[in-house]
């Protein structure tokens, strides 16, 4: 857990002036979730599509999304037209269920979690992103899995972090911090626990390139590292929201063909592999992925200021 005065990288503390900044926000935030948590999710649904209704139209980092929709071919004025709308709107959504969360889960179904559930005795790797609602996967998988951990990168503002941290602990889920998780990463999956990631974002120096959406991209390394040293098994997994507000929780066992590599190579196919697997859903529904409004291509592209 961080502490409220530290920054996310635990070094030194914040300038008075960005710490009030924080605590605004984070008063904003609760006072929102008190809001909505006390609505009928029908209505807090249709507030959550009128807030990114309203964000498109105030161009929240949309010059961004189209930006990365035109880099890897999916920016033609009809594509952007028929993507930005939805993708804003479900954006607000699970911005709502995430609020109302702490009084009541939204209802979800899992698909395929009964293949998983008697897996075999050498841990799980669980392959995630920052596509639909990513946050629901903890409870989901609290009903398959047990000993579950996730390796989190920490918020720029603490407080809202602790409130993030909260919510994640209250489902049954352990909390790795992204700084120095190589061992307690190695032993969850040797103790046949649950490791889950989320691998669609920029992770800067500590990454590799690799093709994503058929581009360069700095990917995660360190997972597909410890994947490749361990061996588990490895499962991929998301939450889309269905046209009947239900979501569907899908959990996919996934394979690797590495007959025949070297070590750094088996390493970069698996890195190949899981920007594979996470490309297919973005192709297929790029209006579910939030990985959009990322700077996930730097330094290949020159995103607008």
């Amino acid at each position: 857990m961080l502490d409220s005065d530290a920054t996310p990288e635990g070094t030194t503390k914040p300038r008075l002036s960005r710490r009030l900044v924080w605590r605004v926000e984070y008063v904003a935030l609760r006072g929102c979730e008190a809001f909505v948590g006390r609505v009928p999710r029908a209505a807090a649904l249709l507030l959550g599509r009128a807030v990114g209704w309203l964000a498109l139209k105030l161009g929240v980092r949309r010059a961004v999304v189209v930006a990365n929709l035109r880099f890897v071919g999916m920016g033609s004025d009809a594509e952007i037209a028929h993507i930005l709308p939805k993708l804003y709107a479900n954006m607000g959504m699970y911005i709502m269920d995430l609020l109302r969360a702490r009084r009541q889960e939204p209802p979800y179904r899992i698909h395929g979690g009964e293949l998983l559930a008697q897996r075999e005795q050498r841990g799980v790797i669980a392959i995630l992103a920052h596509f639909g609602n990513f946050e629901l996967l903890a409870t989901a998988f609290g009903t398959v899995f047990s000993d579950v951990h996730v390796i989190v990168k920490p918020m720029h503002n603490p407080y809202v972090e602790n409130w993030l941290d909260e919510r994640r602990l209250a489902t049954g889920v352990q909390i790795i911090g992204h700084k120095n998780a190589a061992r307690p990463a190695f032993t969850t999956l040797k103790q046949n626990g649950v490791l889950a990631a989320l691998i669609d974002q920029d992770p800067g120096a500590e990454g590799t390139t690799v093709p994503f959406l058929g581009k360069p991209a700095s990917t995660v390394r360190a997972i597909a590292a410890l994947q490749e040293h361990v061996d588990p098994q490895v499962v991929s997994a998301y939450a889309r929201l269905g046209d009947d507000d239900v979501y569907d929780v899908v959990l996919v066992l996934e394979r690797f063909d590495l007959d025949g590599l070297e070590k750094d190579a088996r390493v970069t196919r698996i890195q190949e592999r899981h920007n594979e697997i996470v490309g297919a859903w973005v192709r297929a529904d790029p209006e579910y992925w939030f990985g959009w409004f990322h700077r996930r291509f730097r330094p290949f592209l020159e995103y607008p200021k």
